[in-house]
């Protein structure tokens, strides 16, 4: 993904350049029309590139997803908390399709229950570690009781530019409810990673 947003960067800048250093090719080439030759002829060009010989994506993910304070209900039922966001498609050149996958970070390929959860940033000993669920579209919540597949667990397909997924991750708050007399013992600030990935199908895009 990172790696897209350079290959485009660097394309803003070589044409920036291009187009800057213009005027000063154009004077060397300019010819002179006088009271003896009063006509002439200016040859004007263009490009058109087939893409097959320029690959680059750009997927957007967020950089960060905030739960912010979580509150202990004071009953023993669930009461979600949920963040939504998207996953957008913004760029592809001479690229087919764009694979995303995701998974919790130090999840491992092949294994099961590679769930998402936070560690208490404050107290890397506590046992304590909230689980959430992450959902594509907002309705299909990723499976992770299943074997996880290289890269992650499958995400989304882009397959043209300006696609996008609402996405978002689900908290149940229930799981503070059996600290609710002692959450001194958990409290802290709570961290976690989300690790995308993307793969690009290579070819010409339609």
């Amino acid at each position: 993904m990172k790696k897209g947003k350079w290959i485009a960067t660097g394309i803003a800048l070589l044409l920036t350049a291009v187009l800057l250093a213009f005027p000063v090719m154009a004077e060397d080439d300019d010819q002179e029309l006088t009271n003896q030759n009063t006509s002439g002829q200016t040859e004007v060009d263009a490009e058109i590139k087939d893409g097959s010989g320029e690959v680059a994506y750009i997927v957007t993910v967020p950089v960060k997803i905030d739960f912010g304070t979580l509150v202990c209900p004071d009953t023993d039922v669930d009461s979600y908390k949920i963040i939504p966001y998207d996953v957008t498609c913004v760029q592809m050149l001479g690229v087919k399709n764009v694979k995303v996958s995701v998974c919790n970070l130090g999840a491992k390929e092949g294994e099961t229950n590679q769930i998402f959860y936070l560690t208490n940033d404050d107290n890397w000993t506590s046992s304590f570690k909230p689980t959430y669920d992450v959902y594509v579209n907002r309705e299909n919540k990723i499976d992770t009781s299943k074997a996880m597949p290289k890269n992650g667990f499958d995400y989304a397909v882009f397959t043209a530019e300006g696609e996008f997924v609402n996405s978002g991750v689900a908290l149940n708050q229930r799981q503070l409810f059996p600290y609710k007399d002692n959450l001194k013992s958990i409290a802290g600030n709570y961290i976690g990673n989300l690790v995308f990935t993307t793969v690009a199908n290579v070819g010409v895009t339609n």
